[in-house]
């Protein structure tokens, strides 16, 4: 779908539910569930994990929150691990996402890294838990039998 059509479903979707209709939205997008709507449904294998608000999913999986940094020449991964503060590293074309429980501790080591290579950090930022995040925690704590 075109960007103008796709806007303008979600802008009508978003007037008919301020003006009190119920939507039933079935997407695989989730970004798109986080924006248009007010509580999310997550089903893994036909079973349904939760229902709750995005923004209260969210809040639940605080130790997901991830930094995501972009310096002005190559890092490789093993240059930004930090035992016991990164549980898991992403390269996202030419930025890192680290995904940590401790962002201030994280983001300390990360300047000092940019400081010892001489470095220019481009972007830096600390975000929450995704709802996408949520949704893999959650799904994989039931497939794991958690």
């Amino acid at each position: 779908m075109d960007v103008k059509s796709q806007r303008m479903i979600k802008e009508t979707l978003q007037d008919r539910s301020l003006s009190g209709t119920t939507i039933v939205l079935t997407t695989h997008n989730i970004e798109e569930a986080n924006t248009l709507c007010d509580r999310v449904c997550i089903i893994n294998a036909g079973t349904v994990v939760v229902i709750d608000s995005p923004e209260n999913l969210k809040k639940t999986y605080d130790s997901i929150q991830s930094v995501e940094i972009c310096f002005d020449g190559a890092v490789s991964a093993e240059e930004l691990q930090f035992d016991g503060v990164i549980h898991h590293l992403q390269k996202m074309g030419d930025k890192w996402k680290l995904y940590t429980s401790d962002p201030d501790r994280l983001v300390k080591h990360l300047v000092g890294l940019a400081n010892r290579r001489t470095l220019t950090i481009l972007a830096l930022n600390i975000r929450q838990a995704s709802l996408e995040d949520v949704f893999v925690a959650l799904t994989e704590e039931q497939s794991d039998g958690r």
